[in-house]
């Protein structure tokens, strides 16, 4: 079947945002792979950025209940960060239940990491909203907010997001390519893994361990 462009912009518009996104994670790969060919790790399974410069260090968020958070606050934890919508089909929902079996499998000891979850969409993932979606994945969850989308815009620019956001006839559409499936941060609050598409979330608990043990 033919399509029309001139009568469908938003069909255009839809399929040019999912050749950005392709081209992004394709970026995103080669600044991680890249940074793994100078910086060989074997103590961790998941990809060590320790020195990956173009991933931002450090956020300002606030939490659902107003008050200002940053990696400070989590001093002292290891912090393993997502982002995302407070969709159910959102990748997000995936990874953070992933993140739950691996972590708090039963017969296994609880790990002291703080799993922060990250709504990049302030306009429409409001408060509550985002506590209802973490708390039907796992109630320990911390969700964290952008006071509004210059702050989101930023933070995605800071931690290789990229956005789109495409209205349709009747509903808007959100596209984003995030730093996929997450980014682990250690005690003193530096960025040191980037979790793999592949076997990321399945080698999490391992390097949680390490990183726990000061490496």
């Amino acid at each position: 079947m033919k399509i029309n462009f001139s009568q469908t912009p938003e069909i255009y518009e839809s399929l040019i945002a999912g050749m950005k996104r392709w081209l992004y994670r394709v970026l995103i790969d080669c600044l991680i792979f890249n940074n793994n060919l100078y910086v060989p790790n074997q103590r961790f399974r998941n990809n060590d950025i320790t020195d990956l410069k173009s991933v931002g260090s450090e956020f300002s968020l606030i939490d659902l209940r107003g008050s200002e958070r940053s990696l400070a606050s989590f001093k002292g934890r290891v912090v393993v960060l997502v982002v995302g919508w407070a969709l159910a089909n959102d990748p997000s929902h995936t990874i953070l239940n992933n993140i739950v079996h691996e972590l708090s499998a039963p017969g296994r000891q609880p790990l002291p990491v703080d799993v922060v979850f990250v709504t990049i969409d302030p306009e429409n993932d409001s408060p509550q909203a985002v506590e209802n979606y973490l708390t039907g994945i796992d109630s320990g969850y911390i969700g964290l907010r952008p006071r509004n989308v210059s702050e989101a815009k930023k933070f995605a620019k800071d931690f290789l997001i990229y956005l789109n956001k495409v209205q349709l006839e009747k509903s808007v559409s959100y596209c984003a390519e995030p730093i996929r499936t997450g980014l682990v941060f250690d005690k003193k609050g530096r960025l040191r893994l980037y979790l793999g598409r592949q076997n990321g979330v399945k080698n999490l608990r391992h390097d949680v361990l390490q990183l726990n043990l000061g490496y």
